[in-house]
Order: C-alpha cells, then structure tokens, then sequence
C-alpha cells in the first residue's frame, strides 16, 4: 500500500469516528433536553394510600353512627335495658376516641344509674361506682381551685367564693360526691371517718352555691355521709332524708334512698314498705324534668318490695340477709 492510500485510510477512520461521536452526542443532548422538560412538569400528588383513607372513612362512619345510637337510648334510659344499651355504646365510643369533659360528664352519670337501679351482682355495682368516680375525678380536676377545696384542702373557702363554678362543675362535684360515698361506705371505719371532712367539704359547696340542688340534693348527701360515719348521727340522718322528700316530692330518689339505705340499716320495715309503696303511688309525669330518673326509681322500687324478706332478720339482733348497698358496719 502506498504512502498516499494509507493516508486516506486513516482519514476516512477518523470521519467514521467523528460522525459516531457526533451520533452519541446528540442522544445524550435529547436525552438531557427531556429530563429538563420533565423536571418542570407539574408533579403528581403524592396520596396516602387508598386503603387508609377507606379505613378512616369507616372509623368515622362507625362513630357517627354510635353517637346517633346513642343520643336515641338516652331518651330511654328510665328502661334499665335502655340504660345499660346506653351505657355499652358510651364505652365503646371511649374506645374510638379521646374521653373529653362531656364524655366523662355522661360516664359519671350512667355508673352510678346502672349501679344503683339496674339489677346487677354488687360486684359489679362496686365497680362501676369506682368508675363513675374517676370520671368525676377527671371533671373537678380540670378545676384546680375546687379540686383543692374538696380533695387536700389546700385551698380556703374564700378563694373558692371567687371561682365562677358552671353548672357542669357543679354536677361534678354532686356526682364525685355521690359515687365518693358508695365507694368508702365499703371501707374502714377509719377510712369511712378521714373522708368525713372531704364529703363536708363537698357538700358546703354545693350549699352555698344551689341549697335546693337537685331536688333536696344536698339534704340526701348530708344523710347518707351520716349513715357511712361510724360517728354518724342516724337521727340527724332520719331528719336529713325527711328534708330531701319535702324539698323534693316528686324526687322520687328522695323516698327509696330514705327506705332502701336507713329503713335496711335501722331494720324498719315500716319506713321501708311506707316509702317504696309511696314511689309506687306516684304519678310520674313523661315531661317532667327528672322523669327518666323516677321511672328507675320506680321500677326499682317495684323489684325492692318484693323480695322485703331479703332486707330484713328474721332473727333479733342479727344482721340481714342483704346488707344496704351503703354499707354500715
């Protein structure tokens, strides 16, 4: 091969070369062209998956539908079936959402309904007074000032008259008050006596803020503090509930209070038959604002008298077959 054909080899290489090069380059340019293109182009929105959105959609449908469910069996819950539905749907709407003031109100309420008017073992009873306690609990907590006052008495009654106390807070305290009583009345004689000054405490409050609370509200705590005192006057406790009853006639609670717990402690049948067929008797109004309430009363008034044997001794002296369920020992 001449100098001259080997010249032109080489150059005709490097052209093949040179048009590969260029070949490459311009994909490499398109390609760079398309990922600024597709740089700048609106993005897809990044979703949470499907199945978590169907997931919380059903949640949210499953609460809506308890709290309907709800709200319709609290207008019956004079029935103790109605009540204890009532009381089922409320804990299992705990359970899907955070326990709030309004719930822990309605808890505290429904325990010691279903514990004290609905037929269950007193196990059970005293359960549910210690559960509607620490939901009253939660109530004043959210009230330092009272809290203070009632529960360590680190706050003077003085400060307390400066508190603007809601109605809520005031049922707080009645319902802490009450389940309070039902749950130390199982207790010592000496833990009965150091919550004596706690209940005092309470019920001055509830003095001074509303004397005709509930119906004789204050007189029928003022009674049953002094029927779980081992110091406890029983004839200022028989004037206590004699009180709560005139301030409160249609208060149907006012009566069975008065013969379930004093008439059993004092072994009176006549207190006892007198005022539950006194319940009996009454006309209780549908409208009337405590009506859901006297229809329990009644109903457990009905179920008490029957089994009157179980109250009381057929033995002088001895103690009866079914202590009261405010227990005094």
């Amino acid at each position: 091969m001449s100098e001259a054909d080997r010249k032109d080899r080489q150059i005709d290489i490097y052209h093949r070369w040179q048009q590969r090069a260029n070949y490459i380059l311009r994909i490499l340019a398109g390609l760079w062209i398309a990922t600024m293109v597709l740089g700048c182009a609106p993005q897809p929105e990044i979703r949470p998956d499907a199945s978590t959105d169907a997931i919380q959609v059903q949640a949210d449908s499953a609460m809506v539908r308890l709290r309907m469910r709800l709200e319709r069996t609290l207008q019956h819950k004079g029935n103790p079936d109605s009540l204890n539905l009532a009381f089922r749907y409320l804990v299992r709407l705990g359970e899907l959402v955070e326990p709030d003031q309004s719930f822990h109100a309605l808890m505290t309420e429904l325990c010691f309904l279903r514990a004290t008017y609905t037929d269950i073992a007193q196990d059970s009873s005293q359960n549910l007074y210690q559960q509607g306690l620490r939901s009253a609990r939660a109530l004043l907590e959210a009230v330092p000032r009272l809290s203070g006052y009632v529960q360590t008495d680190t706050v003077s009654i003085d400060a307390l008259r400066m508190e603007q106390l809601r109605q809520p807070t005031i049922d707080a305290l009645y319902w802490w008050t009450l389940h309070s009583i039902f749950t130390v009345a199982q207790e010592s004689p000496i833990r009965r006596l150091a919550w004596r000054k706690r209940f005092d405490r309470a019920i001055r409050v509830l003095e001074i803020r509303n004397p005709d609370y509930r119906n004789g509200g204050v007189q029928r705590l003022i009674a049953l503090v002094l029927l779980i005192s081992p110091d406890g006057d029983l004839n200022k406790a028989q004037q206590a509930f004699r009180q709560a009853i005139a301030m409160g006639e249609s208060y149907l609670e006012n009566r069975y209070f008065y013969a379930r717990y004093y008439g059993v402690l004092l072994q009176s049948k006549e207190i006892f038959q007198v005022q539950l067929q006194s319940i009996l008797e009454q006309n209780t109004s549908e409208t009337a604002k405590y009506a859901q309430l006297n229809l329990l009363v009644k109903n457990k008034a009905r179920t008490v008298l029957a089994s009157t044997d179980r109250y009381f001794s057929t033995f002088s002296g001895s103690e009866s077959e079914e202590s009261a369920g405010v227990s005094i020992e």
